[in-house]
């Protein structure tokens, strides 16, 4: 177990040789005694950590522990300090790599949407192969199963994950309720804008004869393609928040490939093109790794 009041030292190039003590990593005092003892939800600093309390009139960003309050805000306000501390040393991904991601992100998605529209919305020859493949290859079974699949990227239901990523994530009653509303307002943002490129692109789907699920709409990106990663996305974020690390891998992997099966699915039941799958799944991930420096940005 780590404790505050125990020695560190601070070798070169800021690494910090446990045990650590918060007055020596972030230079500050700890004038009270009080304590709070928190489970810090991080693969490196997942042993119980103990903080000492720091000065209550410093403000939370900067002290990153209180003396005072509820527990739930101690806990949040020791979570940022170990997010800090993680970033200082090089063991986490600082804002700007979370942003130069999204950038990345954001530029793919720009161009598969100027080659889309360049095309006035005409498939590529990889979007041809691939609805031609999934259409001579169907079968009952197969049908079904990613009928089923493809049911879960839409309607209430990602909403309702979306809020119970939040309520999971928060801390305290308060928190969990704002938290909550964070989330399904994250979601429904991502989609808002995702409609008007819809309806700015206009890209026609595949034949309707070709067609083994109901379909609307335009195509470029798609929305279950995008709302599956956005709620993958949050429900990762709540198990990388609470969970062990193990369980939060685990969640990981299972989120990752509902996911991917969700867009998947789409391309097989012949209702979109590779290409709006794609489109789809960038578009979310520039918003899920915007979201996630911003994040990262506000603990520092």
């Amino acid at each position: 177990m780590y404790s505050a009041n125990r020695a560190a030292r601070v070798g070169p190039r800021g690494r910090v040789f446990r045990p650590w003590s918060p007055d020596l990593a972030y230079g500050r005092g700890l004038p009270h005694p009080g304590r709070v003892r928190v489970r810090v939800g991080r693969g490196i600093l997942r042993t119980p950590i103990v903080y000492s309390s720091v000065d209550g009139l410093s403000p939370l960003h900067r002290t990153g522990v209180v003396p005072h309050g509820s527990r739930s805000l101690r806990r949040h306000a020791a979570a940022a300090a170990a997010d800090r501390l993680l970033m200082k040393t090089g063991q986490a991904p600082s804002p700007t790599r979370w942003a130069l991601a999204s950038v990345l992100c954001a530029a793919l998605f720009a161009l598969l949407t100027a080659l889309v529209v360049a095309r006035h919305g005409t498939p590529f020859a990889l979007d041809e192969s691939w609805h031609r493949w999934s259409v001579q290859h169907r079968s009952s079974f197969p049908v079904a199963l990613a009928r089923g699949i493809t049911a879960t990227g839409s309607g209430p239901l990602p909403y309702a994950c979306a809020v119970a990523a939040g309520l999971i994530a928060g801390r305290g009653s308060r928190g969990r309720v704002m938290t909550a509303a964070g989330a399904l307002g994250f979601l429904v943002l991502v989609q808002a804008v995702r409609h008007a490129v819809l309806y700015g692109v206009a890209r026609p789907r595949p034949p309707v004869a070709d067609w083994a699920a109901l379909a609307a709409w335009s195509a470029f990106p798609s929305g279950h393609a995008t709302t599956s990663v956005i709620v993958a996305g949050l429900l990762a974020w709540a198990a990388w928040r609470t969970a062990t690390p193990a369980t939060a891998r685990f969640c990981w992997v299972l989120a990752a490939c509902w996911a991917v099966s969700v867009g998947l699915s789409r391309i097989y039941l012949g209702v979109h093109w590779p290409t709006d799958v794609l489109g789809g799944w960038l578009y979310a991930l520039m918003w899920l790794t915007a979201a996630k420096a911003l994040a990262a940005a506000n603990r520092m």
